[in-house]
This record gives C-alpha cells, structure tokens and sequence, in this order.
C-alpha cells in the first residue's frame, strides 16, 4: 500500500526536485557555457524521471522482497538517540573516512594510495553514467520517509552541500561503496584480527545509516559496493598493466642488442 502513494509523489516530488537543480542551474556561482545550459536541461526532466525510477525501484525490491526501507526507518525513528546517531555519522563520518584513508595510504602504502585514488575514480566515472542514465529520487522525497537530515538543520550543509550533490543520484550510494571499499584495502594492511574487525564497522555503520536517514534503497547499498568493487577491479588492472609494460619493453631490447646466427648486431 505504501508503495502504491509512489505515484503521487510524482507531482509534488517533481517540483521539488526539479525546484533545487533548477535554482543550481541558473546560480551565478557556476561558469557560464555549455555546464550551465546542460545542467538547466537536466533539471528539467531529472525531477519527473528520477521520481518515475524510484517507484520502479521500489517494485523491483517488492518483487525481491527486500522493500525493507520503510518499516526498518520506523522502527529507528521511535529512539531518539539512534535517529541523533545516524544523522551525525551520514554527516561527519563520509568525508574524515575517504580523506583519512587517503592520507594514511600516501604516507604508509604509497602503492595502496594510488590503487585506492584509481579506485575512487573509475567506480565515480561509473556512477557519474549511472546517474545520467537513470536517475533515482531518495527516499526521502517519497511518501511515507522521514528526511531526518534536514530534520536537523546543524547538519543539513554538511550532508547537502548544493554546489555539490546531485538530489536525484540515490542510485549508487557511494556513502557505502567508498566506506566499503576503504576497508578492503586497508584490512589486508594489518595483521591483528581486532584492527580488522574494527576496519569492517564503518561499512556496516554507514549502510544502516543511510536507510535511517532516508537516503538509499537497499538496492543502492548493494550498487554501491558493486561498482566501487569494480572501480577497483580496474585500478588493479591497470597496475599489472603498469608493471607487465617495462618487462616487455626489455626483453625487446635485449633481443635487438643480441647478435643474429652470422655474429651481426642490429644496425651493422
């Protein structure tokens, strides 16, 4: 039944939505050009299609039935302390665990800094086609959610920064990908099973964290993990691809300085 009020947000959700980019697009704070034209085209139509996409979501995950978004918020919305919670770790904790894995890795594991910077950059390029091509509405803008973030004004400039965030980019949600992927290369850095256990809590924190505060899907967490796994598939890819091209180029030229049958080097 909750799912079933999806369609009428789409009115509403629309001009809200649409309302935001739409206020973005004409700020004088972005270059004039062709980034300012396209991004006055997207919000246009990103509001209708992102609302439309959600509710296509939302009936995937029914069908799944894994639509768990609603009733887990509920659930969490009667203890004051975990809501609190939730909305300080969606607002403070993303940013000092992306940078301070960045920082940690430049200055311990150089290697591991640059497969984690390659990393974060394939899986967003990914994400960037992801959100372009089909656009999703948090939950948050439906029926039947709490914006618990915007809820609480002293943290509602950290967690939506407009100059920075696309509203309707719910699918992937990097908060977990990136938190996620952390941990996966920096496990394998330590050996001590406890530093390990620790490394894994933030993940686990934050997937619950967005679905409290109203901003992904259960589908999205999963995309997310997915394709920041995949952005690091192909920062390793690359790395062989780094260290198999010296090789290559050796055994060339130590087979052209080698002399022919009749005694003649290259070039003689």
């Amino acid at each position: 039944m909750m799912r079933r009020k999806v369609a009428e947000q789409i009115s509403t959700g629309t001009h809200e939505s649409t309302g935001r980019l739409s206020r973005i697009a004409k700020s004088r704070c972005l270059p004039a050009g062709p980034f300012r034209k396209t991004l006055r085209a997207v919000s246009a139509a990103s509001g209708n299609e992102a609302i439309h996409n959600a509710s296509r979501l939302l009936r995937f995950e029914d069908a799944l039935g894994i639509d768990i978004e609603v009733s887990f918020q509920k659930a969490a919305l009667g203890f004051d302390w975990i809501i609190t919670s939730a909305n300080w770790f969606y607002s403070f904790a993303y940013w000092p665990i992306i940078f301070g894995t960045l920082a940690y890795t430049w200055m311990r594991h150089r290697e591991v800094f640059v497969r984690y910077r390659n990393a974060l950059i394939f899986s967003g390029l990914i994400g960037l086609v992801v959100f372009a091509l089909f656009p999703v509405a948090p939950p948050r803008f439906l029926d039947g959610y709490v914006d618990t973030i915007s809820s609480a004004a002293r943290h509602q400039f950290i967690a939506y920064p407009s100059w920075l965030i696309n509203e309707n980019a719910a699918l992937p949600s990097f908060h977990v990908g990136w938190v996620v992927l952390s941990a996966v290369l920096l496990i394998p850095l330590t050996r001590r099973w406890f530093v390990k256990a620790l490394l894994t809590i933030p993940g686990i924190l934050m997937a619950l964290t967005v679905i409290v505060t109203g901003n992904h899907y259960l589908v999205d967490i999963f995309a997310g993990i997915a394709i920041s796994l995949a952005g690091l598939q192909m920062a390793r890819w690359r790395d062989n691809r780094k260290t198999e091209l010296p090789q290559c180029d050796t055994v060339t030229r130590s087979a052209a300085a080698e002399p022919d049958q009749l005694g003649r080097h290259p070039g003689d």
